[in-house]
């Protein structure tokens, strides 16, 4: 690398934004048991080119420096996997983790909000459960988001007797099928970004 290359590169780095944010361990482990462990302690660094000359796309570049900490057991060939809205990827860490232990990595990661960034712990071949898990998910909000859709016909050819308890109802009913078709969404996404790393 030239001494003019380590320049650019160090300029690039020294006007980037440092922005602290923090993986709850419940969002590490939304689709693992609680044994499994967590990422943790997340500093995300935005690359950001001032230059007038390059022009910045519509999602930007994040350097996230994380902690993955194993959970009540021990973590053979632990694997990190961090997602964001528009992109996802997978780090072998280079160390087995023992129970409640923590260690620190970091990954490179393109991302159109900074706040859609998250992390899952893995041990090494549970991306396939992962999936398996995922795909039940999907399934089980599928069915879940047709009972309420039947729900909702049958309320709205209902004469009520009550029309204001009627009401109430059929905007529960509907909130809850918005609900569901976002949770819907939101797993599908994923689904989808995880297949992409096995």
């Amino acid at each position: 690398m030239t001494k003019h290359s380590m320049l650019a590169i160090f300029a690039v780095f020294a006007v980037s934004l440092l922005i602290q944010v923090s993986f709850t361990p419940a969002n590490a482990q939304k689709y693992l048991s609680s044994d499994d462990g967590y990422i943790n302690k997340i500093s995300v660094i935005q690359i950001k080119y001032e230059n007038e000359f390059i022009q910045i796309p519509k999602q930007g570049w994040y350097n996230i420096i994380f902690e993955a900490c194993a959970g009540s057991k021990n973590l053979l060939e632990p694997e990190a996997i961090i997602i964001s809205d528009s992109d996802s990827k997978k780090i072998k860490l280079s160390q087995n983790l023992n129970s409640e232990k923590c260690q620190m990595s970091s990954i490179i990661l393109q991302a159109t909000s900074m706040e859609s960034i998250f992390g899952i712990l893995i041990e090494n071949g549970g991306i396939s459960d992962l999936i398996n898990d995922l795909q039940v998910k999907i399934a089980e909000t599928k069915d879940n988001l047709l009972n309420e859709r039947i729900n909702l016909k049958s309320l709205v050819k209902e004469k009520p007797k009550d029309p204001e308890e009627h009401s109430k109802k059929v905007s529960e009913v509907t909130n809850k099928i918005i609900q569901l078709k976002k949770e819907l969404k939101d797993s599908r996404d994923l689904y989808y970004k995880i297949l992409y790393l096995r």
